[in-house]
């Protein structure tokens, strides 16, 4: 290889990773802390992302041998479409899945659109806020130490993502088995570690988690991070044993 076309692969390389430039941009500064620096798997994924846009930008640009600079340029930022023709589908899946389970959800909603949470007790998250939510792969935090009952909740699973899942979501965006069964959201965190500790005495595997994002309430959840039709099945459970029909289905996103 001729040092021109060495030079192209450097040019193409770089200008596969212009698009990630142009996400930063439209970033806010807590988005671009949760993606990347919270912690070192994210950094770690991320980076996979960054080395893998210049493999192929690179690759692409050697294997047409181009020597011009502006084509290997234009070469580089055409090459991440390779990737996202890949991936296109199977995010189109996700949407149409998500929107299925909104549209289910939807149906079983009472008119809580005003956004008012009486006393703070047990109102699910309306679907306005869950739009504006933006949930840290870091994870929520749990807001207080709850009552522990002697024998194994009966209802309810709570799973911890995996170094690989942390990994994958720094390169890509994504996390499996994303979803949530919220079963309340509350102004103050008594009011919230009240509902868990009573739900958790009626056999639930009730967590309370700090708010989050631009999120003022403290979230009451009796699943996370598990499959959709793990949730689906906790969800139904816990309506046969008498919590309200109106819980709710999240699915976690960047």
């Amino acid at each position: 290889m001729c040092k021109e076309e060495k030079v192209a692969v450097i040019v193409g390389a770089v200008a596969a990773i212009a698009p990630l430039a142009v996400e930063f941009v439209s970033l806010d500064a807590a988005e671009i802390t949760n993606r990347v620096v919270d912690s070192s798997e994210h950094a770690i994924g991320y980076c996979i992302k960054v080395f893998g846009l210049m493999f192929v930008g690179g690759f692409v640009v050697w294997i047409n041998k181009e020597k011009l600079i502006s084509k290997a340029f234009q070469l580089g930022v055409m090459a991440p479409a390779i990737i996202l023709g890949m991936v296109t589908t199977s995010s189109l899946e996700n949407a149409k899945e998500e929107i299925e389970v909104l549209s289910e959800q939807l149906a079983n909603q009472p008119d809580v659109r005003a956004n008012v949470i009486p006393n703070g007790v047990g109102y699910v998250l309306p679907p306005e806020q869950r739009d504006r939510t933006f949930f840290s792969l870091s994870f929520f935090s749990q807001a207080h130490a709850i009552t522990e009952l002697e024998s194994e909740p009966v209802i309810g699973q709570h799973n911890t993502p995996s170094l690989i899942q942390r990994l994958w979501y720094g390169a890509t965006g994504k996390i499996n088995k994303g979803w949530f069964v919220i079963v309340g959201s509350h102004t103050n965190d008594a009011s919230a570690t009240a509902q868990a500790n009573s739900l958790i005495d009626k056999g639930f595997n009730a967590k309370v988690y700090e708010p989050f994002g631009v999120s003022k309430y403290f979230g009451v959840m009796i699943a996370s991070y598990v499959s959709l039709e793990t949730a689906r099945e906790i969800k139904e459970e816990a309506i046969v044993k008498g919590l309200p029909e109106d819980i709710y289905i999240w699915k976690w996103k960047s």
